[in-house]
């Protein structure tokens, strides 16, 4: 059974500032804060990581060392009692570096020696964000309309790179009485993968229709999925 999954969560509030420190200069530090203003809230948080590796360098005087840094901003509203809108946006960075293969007698030498080549170090960067939002009909009928972007781009020293571009759009009605739920709605993704030398398309329809029915202490569900890929 496949169809939409909806996420809700209490609004952040107030601050928090939290670190640590480890060994092979392992480092981080994160800040979220937020506020409730009753219809409306917002919230954000920030991220930066470190690591020294733990390999020994390379020629180029590199270890496999890796750092990364995110944010991400959360919005939400209810403007009027019937509507819920929500808005989450965010950007991470990864700089890495990975070491090569040892045969299985450097291994058992030193599981920390470089092979003689420079570590392969990554770029990767991915933006997103996701905008919703949810429609009362009726006491038992809501209409929920949901759409995301995520951009993503990997470049590695050795010259492989790829961009990736993904957009996904959710339409669901849902309706309640008693112990019935009713599900019924549409699934759209839009991907395209562009590498150093080839493209790659998907395109991916879906339409869904689920339901269950609680009685008792039984639940009772089923579903119907039906989907175009090309």
């Amino acid at each position: 059974m496949a169809g939409t999954t909806q996420n809700y969560t209490r609004a952040r509030t107030g601050v928090t500032l939290e670190g640590y420190v480890g060994s092979h200069g392992a480092q981080g530090l994160s800040a979220s804060a937020g506020i409730d203003l009753g219809r409306f809230a917002i919230s954000a948080s920030v991220e930066r990581t470190d690591h020294d590796g733990f390999s020994k360098k390379d020629p180029s005087g590199h270890r496999d060392e890796s750092e990364s840094d995110s944010w991400q901003v959360s919005l939400s509203g209810k403007p009027v009692d019937r509507l819920r809108l929500s808005f989450d946006a965010g950007k991470t960075r990864i700089d890495t570096r990975y070491p090569g293969r040892l045969t299985q007698a450097q291994f058992d030498d030193d599981p920390a020696q470089n092979n003689g080549s420079p570590y392969n170090q990554q770029d990767f960067n991915s933006d997103y964000w996701q905008a919703g939002a949810e429609f009362d009909l009726s006491r038992e009928l809501t209409l929920s309309l949901r759409h995301s972007r995520e951009d993503k781009e990997s470049v590695f020293a050795s010259g492989f790179a790829s961009d990736y571009d993904y957009d996904t759009t959710d339409v669901a009605l849902k309706f309640r009485r008693d112990g019935l739920a009713l599900t019924t709605g549409l699934q759209a993704f839009d991907g395209r993968r562009t590498g150093s030398d080839n493209k790659t398309d998907k395109d991916n329809l879906g339409w869904f229709v689920h339901g269950q029915y609680e009685f008792d202490h039984w639940l009772v569900s089923a579903g119907w999925r039906k989907e175009g890929v090309k």
